[in-house]
């Protein structure tokens, strides 16, 4: 009888492969990068849809922001379509100018932990 394909041995749960190594610096790259985000959170006009704005510097952090927010809540379209397809949150971009918007007191909480307290 033959086998292909890897054998498991006894110690190969403890052994490290290169995913690990990469998770690892994966992980720290992700906690800086959150640590020194900066962005700035304003209510928004009296509204059925969203509370808060948050305006975020740099295109990249936005891109960062919103993937978290497409995986936490699910993908959600430009608010500028006038079609609020997630009730979570919605986005703009216009010229240098990043906006994340959500509906209340909870996402904005989640925001803050992923991401830290700035106020």
């Amino acid at each position: 009888m033959y086998y292909t394909g890897c054998v498991r041995t006894a110690l190969q749960p403890f052994m490290k492969t290169q995913y690990d190594y990469w998770k690892k610096d994966h992980d720290r790259v992700m906690a800086e990068m959150a640590a020194t985000m900066n962005y700035s959170i304003h209510e928004t006009r009296e509204n059925k849809f969203f509370k808060y704005g948050i305006q975020v510097q740099g295109m990249l952090n936005f891109h960062q922001v919103r993937n978290w927010f497409s995986q936490t809540y699910g993908f959600a379209s430009t608010i500028a379509n006038d079609l609020i397809d997630n009730e979570h949150w919605s986005f703009h971009m216009v010229y240098q100018t990043y906006m994340i918007y959500v509906k209340g007191d909870e996402e904005l909480a989640w925001f803050k932990i992923r991401y830290g307290d700035q106020s």
